[in-house]
């Protein structure tokens, strides 16, 4: 039998080369993935570095047309982040396979991300730009009326693969650890597993489903105790998608547990209260499959969270219920609604009094149209405070309408308040307009007024007229964007004015003037007028000069500075202090510079005519003045460097001492480099004559007081003291007195004194005298008083004379022998010494011992005679029955004029 020709050994021998050919082309396919496995493994990591900087190792084990097996894989990121799996199988046809018959499944054993806090935050900006690119597609089909076509169901759960598992997905963060599983294809899709958050001790098990049949599950609990969940069902059919949600959030074991995990640094707020033990909220959605948004989206969604809270401190007590809803079916208008039937709170401060917060039926409810376009609200309900027996009820009484993406607020708040004082009752108008632009508030009007009652008066004892508060005329307020401030503000000056105020004690009264405030508003630099007045007014049985306080006050935001040039006029405008004031509101501290304008002391110019009855005191001339600094911080301590003086004062006191050309400095002041130990005064004081019966002139004392920054002691330095009188002078050349000492003492050195003027002290006497006596008296001071313990004076050399003979001398002469002998010799006594003992103690009494050695010619023919006499004294009776002569006072009142 003959071969087929296509068996003939040369037509095989003629065909090997596309024998060859063929093979090639069939068996290059096929062993294709074995060849390029090497490459990729070698050549992949590199190229993944020099394109994206990123860190890729790799290793694949098999690489077929039907199956890809990779045992490791790790992406480091430049931040630190990572991925690493494990085990990644993927099963996918050839190209001359059915998809059908042979599924593509990808299946991962194990996969770990780790992150870091700058990853976190990257993935977080990256997931809120994505939210807002869709936001903004959402907000242009909105406004361009473009339908949004929302897929079905299934083609939600579109997926590149048949089915994607991954055995164990581990997440590390900062904050969390996660052990979590992932099971999608096209009929569900479900991801669960442990959540750890770093700081509590059990995990939280979460679990998440997406079914084809539209059923929608996110749940996290731990163990039995449900934290929160999110249930929705899905229904579609070709013109239509409902959506039935339901949720339910259990804030009383949620939020406790996110407190203890931000100890670990989770970003949860702490000390915030929990308003409820659950949030639960139910809404039905329904839109069509083409709908222009928002008048195709039919909705009704309620709400609720009841208000409790335990005892958990600062919120003692938080009862009531909120409810929220929000209705609209399509092509019709929005209803919602915000209500609380009831709501109590209480709120107990660390250091405070408690306050207790009421409230019942308070809602804000509105509608808007279909399109949204426009929108009206209306607030109801009143709030009450109160708080140590005190009340307060507001009334906010607010309405608004949204249109033309501007929004307009009308308000006329009422305010009713129990105070210790008595009622206090206020009313505004006022409007709020905003649009992109600006914000424009208008006060069409406000005022307040509180009435005193019986409380007031039996905690003040004074009775008042109603404090009556307005705003002067209509105030408005705009707010425009700044680059730099983020908002300035035009606007002109505002203005509060107080009525004319009385207040009566009895015979006493306190008239107020009244009073305005004028600020001009601004974001940065605003600024007030401030005046305040007082009329004449009374306190018996002191009269009350009228006076006025004011001046500018600013305050600097970029220092958060308060400033203000205060001034003070009284008296007439005999009186003028100025004054500029500043105080830093973050550091607490802040200075005072004053100045006392010099003015003339004058009761009738001053409008005090009567203060001189009442204090004795006869101005006759003399002007006071003075300036200073005062600095002060934040622990409460004050850093004075201030002077006050009085010039060529003359005055009469009571008919009984005048005084001339009186001049006084007083310079208050912190010790040098002793900052905050204490303070320093050091006082001069000089005077022409002081006259109380005995003529003090050339008067001069200098002093300096030290006193502790807490006051519990004091050192007084008397530097010196000098003065002429009786024709000789008083000199103390130092005197030292120390408060914590229980004994101080000091010497008085008397020199040069005139007895002719002594002996004139008492011209009813009938003595004459002469000659010059000296001495020193040391004075000590205690708890007592003041002694003299053994003061001496005596007389100079060579002496002087006594005469001393009237009636009085007679009869005293025939009452005692002894005596006589004495008077007899007093007639013309010529002393060669004289001296006497001074002892005077704290309740006054004195002991004068005089001891005279002398002679009287005509007395025993001349000879030497030797007199001791005892005298004894209440000096503070004494000094109270020496009072300037008439005359004098007379002469004093014509030299000034009087």
């Amino acid at each position: 039998m003959q071969r087929p020709g296509w068996l003939n050994f040369s037509n095989w021998r003629a065909g090997k080369p596309l024998l060859l050919v063929l093979l090639c082309m069939i068996a290059i396919p096929l062993t294709l993935p074995y060849w390029l496995r090497p490459l990729l493994n070698q050549s992949l990591p590199g190229a993944a570095h020099w394109l994206t900087g990123l860190e890729l190792q790799l290793h694949i084990d098999h690489l077929s047309w039907q199956r890809l097996d990779i045992s490791t894989a790790r992406l480091q990121l430049t931040d630190g982040s990572e991925a690493e799996l494990h085990n990644l199988h993927l099963e996918f046809p050839a190209l001359w396979q059915n998809r059908q018959t042979h599924p593509r499944r990808l299946d991962i054993e194990q996969l770990t991300i780790t992150l870091n806090q700058q990853g976190s935050q990257l993935a977080v900006a990256g997931v809120s730009q994505a939210g807002r690119k869709a936001g903004e597609r959402l907000e242009t089909a909105i406004e361009q009326q473009q339908p949004i076509n929302l897929p079905q169901l299934q083609d939600w759960l579109a997926l590149p693969l048949d089915s994607i598992r991954i055995h164990t997905l581990s997440v590390h963060h900062p904050w969390l650890d996660a052990s979590l599983a992932s099971q999608l294809n096209v009929q569900q899709w479900r991801v669960y597993g442990d959540v750890q958050l770093k700081g509590l001790d059990q995990p939280w098990q979460l679990e998440s489903q997406l079914s084809q049949s539209g059923q929608l599950l996110l749940q996290l609990s731990e163990q039995e105790t449900l934290l929160l969940q999110l249930y929705a069902n899905i229904q579609q059919d070709q013109g239509n998608t409902r959506i039935d949600l339901r949720q339910q959030l259990e804030l009383a074991a949620l939020y406790p547990r996110l407190q203890q995990a931000s100890s670990s640094g989770l970003p949860v707020p702490t000390g915030l209260p929990i308003p409820g033990p659950q949030l639960i909220s139910t809404v039905e959605l329904q839109l069509p499959a083409a709908a222009l948004l928002p008048r195709d989206l039919s909705i009704h969604s309620n709400t609720r969270l009841p208000l409790a809270t335990g005892t958990r401190q600062p919120w003692q007590q938080l009862d009531g219920e909120l409810q929220i809803s929000l209705d609209h079916n399509a092509g019709a208008q929005w209803d919602w609604q915000i209500l609380s039937p009831t709501f109590s709170l209480a709120y107990q401060p660390a250091d405070g009094q408690r306050l207790q917060v009421r409230a019942s039926q308070l809602q804000v409810s509105g509608q808007c149209d279909d399109n949204l376009r426009r929108c009206e609200f209306t607030q109801q309900g009143e709030v009450g405070l109160q708080q140590s027996g005190q009340s307060l009820t507001v009334n906010p009484a607010v309405t608004g309408v949204w249109e033309n993406e501007q929004l307009d607020i009308s308000a006329n708040p009422t305010l009713t308040a129990s105070t210790p004082f008595g009622p206090l009752n206020a009313n505004a108008s006022t409007s709020i307009h905003w649009q992109s632009e600006q914000i424009r508030l208008t006060i069409n009007s406000l005022q307040a007024r509180l009435q005193p009652d019986k409380r007031f008066r039996t905690q003040t004892g004074w009775s008042s007229q109603p404090l009556l508060m307005k705003l002067q005329e209509a105030a408005n307020l705009t707010l425009i964007p700044h680059p730099q401030l983020g908002y300035r503000i035009e606007a002109a000056p505002w203005k509060i004015t107080t009525d004319p105020l009385r207040l009566t004690r009895n015979k006493d009264y306190i008239q107020l003037g009244g009073g305005s405030l004028e600020c001009q508003p601004s974001m940065s630099f605003p600024q007030c007028q401030l005046d305040l007045r007082v009329r004449d007014s009374h306190l018996d049985p002191w009269p009350i000069p009228a006076a006025r306080l004011f001046g500018p006050l600013r305050w600097q935001a970029s220092s958060n500075q308060i400033d203000a040039d205060l001034q003070l006029q009284a008296a007439n405008q005999q009186l003028l202090l100025r004054s500029r004031l500043q105080h830093n509101l973050s550091s607490g501290d802040g200075s005072a510079q004053w100045h006392l304008d010099r003015f003339n002391l004058n009761w009738q110019a001053m409008g005090l005519k009567d203060m001189e009855n009442l204090t004795g005191v006869q101005l006759l001339a003399g002007q006071l003045s003075g300036q200073g600094w005062l600095d002060w911080d934040k622990q409460g301590e004050l850093h004075p460097d201030m002077m006050l003086r009085a010039d060529d004062i003359s005055l009469i006191w009571n008919n009984s001492l005048s005084v001339e050309g009186w001049d006084f400095l007083l310079a208050l002041r912190e010790p040098p480099g002793s900052k905050g130990a204490g303070y320093v005064a050091d006082a001069q004081l000089t005077a022409s004559t002081l006259n109380n019966g005995l003529n003090f002139s050339n008067l001069l004392a200098r002093a300096r007081l030290q006193i502790p920054a807490d006051f519990s002691w004091y050192l007084l330095d008397l530097e010196e003291i000098n003065t002429d009188v009786l024709g000789g002078r008083i000199h103390i050349p130092a005197a030292h007195y120390d408060s914590r000492e229980a004994v101080n003492a000091f010497n008085v050195s008397i020199n040069n004194l005139q007895l002719a003027e002594m002996a004139a002290l008492e011209p009813s006497a009938e003595v004459q005298a002469n000659g010059v006596m000296d001495g020193l008296l040391p004075i000590v001071i205690t708890a007592a008083g003041p002694s003299v313990p053994d003061g001496t004076l005596f007389a100079r050399a060579p002496g002087g004379a006594i005469r001393y003979h009237n009636d009085t001398s007679i009869n005293l002469s025939n009452a005692d022998p002894t005596v006589g002998l004495a008077m007899q010799a007093l007639k013309n006594f010529q002393f060669r010494e004289l001296g006497s003992t001074i002892n005077y103690q704290p309740d006054g009494s004195l002991h004068l011992a005089m001891k005279f050695e002398g002679k009287n010619p005509d007395f025993f023919g001349g000879q030497s005679t030797n007199l001791n006499i005892n005298l004894d004294y209440n000096l503070l009776d004494l000094l109270e029955s020496l009072r300037v002569a008439d005359d004098i006072i007379s002469r004093v009142e014509k030299k000034y004029g009087q």
